[in-house]
């Protein structure tokens, strides 16, 4: 196995147990707010260890992408769709229950989350 086999691998596993950790938390809420707090609740443990050492790792890799030629964009690119589907659907939850105004693009108000919530967590960390 390559380095670049290892790292892939590394990373699928890294994505998989994210994604199975933030199904897990909100597939038992019933209400767009419970799930938005369970989510939240998981993004915040990446930062300290719990469930990944080294933290979010699709912020890692995106970082690392930035700066080199990584050969797992594309893992890249689908881990961050998967996050920005998870909080759309908890959208769309919220709209269905008149929790959420139906007027709200449920896809950029997404994306908005997802990047204002690394912001945010950058700044606190100095990182």
């Amino acid at each position: 196995m390559s380095k670049d086999d290892l790292a892939k691998a590394s990373f699928s596993y890294s994505l998989i147990t994210l994604r199975e950790n933030y199904l897990q938390a909100i597939k038992s809420k019933e209400t767009a707010n419970e799930q938005f707090q369970a989510f939240t609740s998981i993004f915040m443990t990446l930062f300290q260890n719990d469930i990944l050492v080294g933290g979010c790792p699709l912020m890692n890799a995106a970082i690392e992408a930035d700066d080199s030629n990584i050969l797992i964009e594309d893992s890249i690119k689908e881990g961050f769709t998967g996050l920005i589907n998870t909080i759309k659907a908890i959208i769309e939850l919220g709209k269905s229950q008149n929790e959420i105004d139906k007027q709200i693009d449920s896809e950029q108000m997404a994306v908005f989350i997802l990047s204002i919530g690394a912001l945010i967590l950058s700044r606190l960390y100095k990182d």
